[in-house]
């Protein structure tokens, strides 16, 4: 057989088809989801490998939530059925609200591991490490915020109304009503740093919280425990973080209990969405909401008992049991600070106590 070898027509001749389109570039990811994501991911990863890290919350911050979004004026009320919750706050500083709710974990948190002294002090290396615990940025922006945080809480008054009917032989006697009013903080004494200059040693373990004694006596009474990571990763999402911490309380006293299964109403006085404190009035709307929140609940609990009915008009509850082996932490807190309450102007170089603004707050005894 002979091959002949031809010879190839111009370029000019060959017919030319459709370029190959170029795929379109992918928008860049945000710090911002790239975060969240890696949260969820570290919660998801902590719970598989049993390796989870328990935080607190207040008994009276799970039966009902600070507000989401910023409120006008000095006073916030909460109804919980036969329960109602009011904050009163000083006009300066406004009602706690939207993320104000991880200070109370943190400072439940933070008195059980000080070995919750009987003075309520709870004494701590620096501010950082607040932002910290909760996976916050530590610029100077996030200082800033948790300044305010600090002055609203300190300076809010709760009041929680209990209205709820008694037996039979109460109910003869009369109407029942009884009020309990508290602060949750008596005296803050901490260093902020101005700007991002190395660690200053002589405010490291200066930092000192007082709680009330009336906030302290209910931490010593009844905590729920929580999953640290789960907070950390709901810590943007305000709504779908009262639904994990009401969750998990509500779990665990249905297995305390033994019982399998119960059905919680959406709607109504007493249903989760007023639990929750929604200002949604639309139906539609509010099933949308709730689904979104759950959604994210279960997206960060693997292995969540609890959903939604497909009307959206229930959440069923199932029983889930302890956080196994988890142990309380928080970044700079220990029962035992390496460095006593000092004077700070005793070695100090004056630059270096200039560095940083300090804030005390005490408050009149109630």
């Amino acid at each position: 057989m002979q091959l002949s070898l031809g010879v190839l027509p111009e370029e000019a001749s060959l017919p030319l088809g459709p370029l190959p389109s170029t795929p379109a570039a992918r928008p860049p990811v945000s710090s911002i989801t790239r975060n969240k994501v890696l949260r969820f991911a570290d919660a998801i990863e902590a719970r598989r490998d049993d390796k989870q890290i328990l935080a607190f919350s207040p008994e009276d911050f799970i039966r009902f939530g600070l507000p989401y979004k910023r409120v006008d004026g000095t006073e916030y009320e909460r109804r919980n059925g036969g329960m109602r919750y009011v904050i009163n706050s000083l006009a300066a500083y406004g009602v706690p609200f939207g993320q104000d709710r991880l200070l109370p974990i943190w400072l439940a948190t933070a008195y059980l591991l000080c070995g919750q002294p009987e003075d309520g002090v709870i004494q701590f290396r620096s501010v950082r490490d607040i932002l910290l615990a909760f996976g916050l940025s530590t610029g100077g922006s996030k200082h800033l915020a948790l300044r305010d945080s600090l002055l609203r809480l300190t300076h809010a008054t709760l009041f929680v109304y209990d209205e709820r009917p008694g037996n039979k032989d109460e109910k003869k006697r009369g109407e029942r009503i009884e009020i309990r009013r508290y602060n949750l903080i008596k005296k803050v004494d901490l260093w902020f740093k101005k700007n991002d200059t190395q660690v200053n040693q002589y405010t490291l373990w200066q930092n000192f919280i007082t709680l009330s004694s009336d906030f302290a006596e209910s931490l010593r009474a009844k905590v729920m425990p929580v999953d640290l990571a789960t907070v950390r990763a709901l810590k943007n999402n305000p709504m779908a973080l009262d639904l994990y911490v009401w969750q998990a309380h509500r779990s665990w006293e249905l297995h305390q209990k033994g019982t399998k299964s119960v059905g919680v109403p959406v709607f109504g006085p007493e249903g989760l969405l007023a639990q929750l404190g929604s200002q949604v009035l639309d139906e539609a709307k509010a099933r949308q909401l709730l689904r979104r929140n759950q959604k994210l609940v279960e997206g960060v609990w693997s292995g969540c008992p609890n959903h939604l009915t497909l009307d959206g008009n229930r959440l069923v509850l199932r029983p889930a049991e302890d956080l196994k082996e988890a142990k309380p932490a928080l970044p700079g807190v220990t029962s035992r600070p390496p460095v006593a309450r000092r004077s700070l102007a005793a070695g100090a170089p004056p630059e270096q106590v200039a560095d940083e603004d300090r804030l005390v707050i005490q408050r009149e005894s109630a």
